[in-house]
């Protein structure tokens, strides 16, 4: 979806920061315009409607606190009853009276959609609002959608109108969770010049991965208020919650409570009414396991393997066994029996190469003209040698045109994985009602850095796919090497995202942990910026990052260059002299991201923000320093994380695993690396470092038996000597 707009808002402010960006508007002779403070002082009041829904009262609540900390004064909120006299302007926030008189009617803007209007020197801020009892859904209400701090509240117009304001006219910057990564530049005038702006989401689906009813019930925080932890629904035992993660149920609201807020004032949102992007799922249909359900009848509708045979030669339950798609009675069940006749219709992954894909002679012949040259990259891949973009358009095509005459609104969502690559060779026509979630993969250790030739070739396939007249939806994976090391791939992974809005995207879905907040830094914050303006220049992007450090933001540019060029050249895992014959781990494991990252890289990066620290410290406001000091913070959690993999015991020096040592100095050894790991995460001033849930989560999948480490690893500080040695 396109931004509509009669006329772009810009935005006079005065700051008293010199790095800060500075916008002067010369309004004019006769230019109506809307005075929110002047010289130091408030010359407008807030005004909402006589009974504002939660997102009015929660956009006025962001709107006033972020117009405080910017200018010291605090803006006056009223009823449109009984709106004070002696303001120069008032700014109308929410459905109310007074913007239907001006013609506004919420009703009939979309959701998300908002309008910014001037009228003479008042300011109107309306989106589409929804009281809960006015919520006429069928889904479990967890979702609550009336609730404004909901990634899945979606009549949220008004609280994105204040969002753009606090942005555009404001300089507010969010860079990561909590009130030290909220970044607000002091100003004594603000001035919004004449506007008349529609606004609509460029992406209709925003996610970003890493977020969802597991971390909720972890923290203890839904949607903003207090709810028991779930250990069952979280995936971690309350030990290891209490030890690795959160020192208290206070700590761990605390935290979802802020990332919520952070999701939120970055749009992320999980699309659920009215949607007009559909996600694919590993599940065909409804079907869980279709071996399991029509394999002894109907083995003819599953991959014949080389061999000859029918379905997996290891059978595995679940969504796994790669079907015959070229069999006409397969899709005739799909559509007849197995789906429900819903607006939505998922069809799997695809995602069969090699021996399991379906070598039956009807799916060969479906296939398009064979490639003649494949990237010397991909050979190093899980890539079949056989293109079969192709076969699987022609698949979801003859599919969809049987489900259609059930149902004319059907929406198909399919997984473009990396057998559906190289993208259709033949002029198959698809629709917008086919939605292809595409997956990219790298060569050298998962995914970010690729090579050039990589980068490019995954270009050229997202353009032919985006011929096919199919509705892209990019859902890719890397960002599940998000651990604890500054693994920083920002220029290559943002100018592909800004190249796949400008060809077609219409939404996003990653598959991911959440961020290290302090090692990932611009990543991360660039990340949830394009979500909302996707069309931004990536160096813009990292300019408002660097900002947020006043004087030393140009040492903290230098410092994430370091890491962005030492990501871009240093060796692949695999090549690491480990042993001879190199290390399998990729930056999805624990022990890549020690290989990949030793001790020694970190030395350079530590001066730089040393030297950060001293520049930040010439400013008289303390914010500056501090935001150095958390990503000197962050170095130590990422040294203290992997220095565990020193200890630990692995079958070989390719194991992607490690276990707790059984000899028992290592095992003390081992044990005083956890305790220093626990202390630091314990430390209040450490709690928003990284997102510790993520981590967790990942050393209890990668260490087995990590247990035994925890054990009585409290946060009070040890008084073995030993556990001071680093």
């Amino acid at each position: 979806m396109l931004r509509i707009m009669k006329k772009r808002i810009c935005c006079v402010r005065m700051l008293v920061a010199p790095w800060a960006l500075l916008i002067i508007v010369d309004a004019g002779p006769g230019f109506s315009q809307v005075s929110l403070v002047c010289d130091g002082k408030a010359r407008a009041v807030v005004v909402t409607a006589v009974k504002p829904s939660q997102v009015a009262n929660y956009a006025v609540e962001e709107l006033v606190n972020h117009f405080t900390k910017a200018t010291g004064q605090q803006l006056p909120v009223a009823l449109e009853t009984n709106i004070p006299e002696g303001y120069d302007s008032r700014v109308f926030v929410g459905v109310s009276e007074a913007a239907r008189q001006q013609g506004i009617d919420a009703d009939k803007l979309e959701i998300e959609e908002y309008v910014l209007r001037t009228v003479g020197k008042d300011l109107y801020i309306v989106g589409r609002e929804l009281h809960p009892e006015q919520y006429q859904g069928t889904r479990p209400r967890y979702s609550e959608p009336w609730n404004p701090v909901s990634m899945e509240c979606v009549h949220s117009g008004t609280l994105l109108g204040v969002y753009e304001i606090l942005e555009n006219c404001l300089g507010v910057r969010w860079l990561w969770p909590g009130e030290l990564g909220t970044y607000v530049p002091r100003q004594s005038n603000i001035v919004i010049p004449e506007t008349d702006t529609t606004v609509k989401p460029r992406l209709v689906y925003r996610n970003l991965g890493g977020w969802d009813l597991p971390q909720i019930y972890l923290t203890g925080c839904f949607f903003g208020r207090r709810v028991p932890r779930n250990y069952r629904v979280g995936g971690l035992p309350e030990d290891v919650v209490n030890q690795l993660v959160f020192p208290t149920e206070e700590a761990g609201f605390s935290y979802g409570k802020a990332v919520e807020v952070y999701n939120r004032r970055h749009r992320r949102v999980t699309q659920i009414e009215n949607p007009r992007c559909l996600l694919g799922s590993h599940v065909i249909a409804g079907t869980a396991d279709w071996w399991a359900s029509y394999g002894k009848e109907h083995p003819e509708w599953f991959a014949m393997r080389a061999d000859g045979e029918r379905g997996l030669k290891i059978p595995r339950a679940g969504a796994w066994s790669p079907l015959c798609v070229s069999n006409p009675q397969l899709h005739r069940c799909i559509v007849e029996e197995a789906w429900d006749g819903s607006d939505i219709l998922t069809l799997g992954e695809a995602d069969a190469a090699g021996e399991s894909m379906c070598h039956c002679p009807q799916c060969m012949a479906w296939d398009g003209p064979q490639p003649t040259e494949v990237p010397e990259d991909f050979r190093l891949l899980k890539y079949t040698p056989r293109a079969m973009g192709d076969r699987y358009a022609r698949y979801w095509k003859a599919v969809y045109d049987l489900a259609v005459k059930r149902n004319p609104t059907v929406k198909v969502g399919v997984y473009l994985y990396h057998n559906t690559l190289p993208a259709p060779s033949t002029e198959i026509k698809l629709n917008k009602n086919i939605f292809g979630e595409f997956v990219i993969y790298g060569a050298r250790d998962g995914w970010y850095p690729m090579s050039q030739e990589e980068d490019q070739w995954y270009r050229d396939q997202w353009l032919g796919w985006e011929k096919t007249g199919i509705s892209l939806v990019y859902g890719p994976n890397y960002l599940l090497n998000n651990y604890v090391t500054p693994n920083i791939t920002m220029r290559q992974s943002g100018e592909f995202f800004r190249f796949a809005y400008e060809h077609g995207m219409v939404g996003t879905s990653f598959r991911s942990y959440t961020f290290s907040w302090a090692a990932h830094g611009p990543m991360a914050y660039m990340h949830h910026r394009l979500l909302w303006s996707p069309e931004l220049e990536i160096e813009t992007i990292r300019k408002e990052y660097f900002s947020a450090f006043g004087p030393a933001a140009v040492d903290i540019q230098q410092y994430f260059d370091y890491w962005e060029n030492y990501a871009r050249t240093r060796l692949a895992i695999r090549d690491m002299s480990t042993d001879p014959r190199g290390a399998l781990e990729k930056l999805k494991r624990i022990r890549g991201h020690y290989l990949a990252y030793p001790p020694e890289v970190y030395r350079p990066a530590e001066a730089i923000l040393a030297k950060a620290l001293d520049s930040a410290k010439k400013d008289p406001l303390p914010e500056f320093a501090e935001r150095v000091e958390f990503l000197q913070a962050g170095l130590k959690h990422a040294l203290l994380s992997t220095r565990l993999q020193d200890i630990l015991d692995f079958e070989s020096p390719s194991s992607e695993r490690g276990s707790v040592p059984t000899d028992p100095k290592k095992l003390k050894q081992a044990r005083q690396a956890m305790r220093k790991l626990i202390q630091f995460r314990h430390d209040p001033r450490n709690q928003f470092v990284s997102d510790y849930i993520s981590n967790a989560t990942v050393e209890r999948n990668q260490i087995v038996n990590i247990e035994r480490l925890i054990e009585g690893n409290g946060a009070s500080k040890s008084s073995d000597p030993e556990d001071d040695a680093f």
